[in-house]
Parts: structure tokens; C-alpha cells; sequence
């Protein structure tokens, strides 16, 4: 049975540590336990945060990172991070924990769902599957600043 528990100090070592192992195992990257906490603290201690860890029973399945975000017009909801942990991925767990947070967002009076995802069709297919659409009035830029 699928169970949410918010992100909070007495689990964020849980989650740094399944951050670096996973993104170190599966995405070539070279991640530390302490730049790993850095990140997810900033994260869970950002005004207006919403994080949640899922679990099938005893296992811990995955995480998402999340913020509102106020406008002028409405407020959105933004997904930081969500991370499926690799041997529980394409089994619905990443589905099931996007729709829980899409609800608890609508309930808080979010109009809006935003992220950015890695370009390929792996991450393209599971987000259009959950009712994304790539933004045609938007454009990611980004600087190396050396």
C-alpha cells in the first residue's frame, strides 16, 4: 500500500543519501552526502515547499521536491525534482506520486503545474502521459560563468 510522508528534518538524510546514490548510479554524476543535504535542505526550508517521500509499504520508492509559486493571477506549483528509485521505475509509483501532489496543490488553490525535465523521450513520454505539454512561450537559458 502506497503511503506520503512530508519532508522534514527527521527524514532529509533518507532522502540526500537516495539523491546522490541514485544520481550517481544512473546519471553519471558525482554527487557528495553533504552537497546532496545541501540541496535537498534548501529545498524543504523554501517558503511555500511541499515534499514528499512515497512508500509501498516498508519501501521507500522515490521522492518529489516541490514549491508554490505566486503571480499576479494565480499561483502555480512547481516540481523541483522527482526521482523514482531505478528498481521501482515504469511501475505507476512515479504516476502515483505526481497525481498526489497535483491534488494537494489543487486543494491549496493551485491553477497551474510547472517543471523542467531532461529532453529525451523516456522523461518526455512519462510527463505527456500525466497530462504536460511542452511550453511554446518559454525558453530555458542558461551562462557558464567562470
Amino acid at each position: 500500500m502506497l503511503r506520503y510522508i512530508k519532508l522534514d528534518e527527521s527524514n532529509i538524510n533518507l532522502v540526500a543519501k537516495n539523491y546522490m546514490d541514485y544520481y550517481n548510479k544512473n546519471e553519471e554524476g558525482c554527487w557528495k552526502l553533504d552537497k546532496a543535504y545541501k540541496r535537498i535542505h534548501q529545498m524543504m526550508t523554501m517558503e511555500n515547499s511541499l515534499s514528499y517521500l512515497q512508500y509501498d509499504d516498508d519501501k521507500f520508492t522515490g521522492f518529489l521536491l516541490g514549491y508554490y509559486k505566486k503571480y499576479d493571477d494565480l499561483t502555480s506549483f512547481y516540481i523541483e525534482e522527482i526521482v523514482i528509485m531505478k528498481d521501482f521505475q515504469d511501475k505507476e509509483y512515479g504516476t502515483s506520486l505526481i497525481k498526489k501532489v497535483i491534488k494537494e496543490a489543487t486543494e491549496n488553490g493551485a491553477k497551474h503545474i510547472e517543471l523542467i525535465s531532461v529532453n529525451d523521450s523516456h522523461h518526455l513520454h512519462f510527463y505527456e502521459k500525466q497530462g504536460f505539454f511542452k511550453a511554446t512561450n518559454l525558453i530555458l537559458m542558461g551562462k557558464n560563468i567562470d
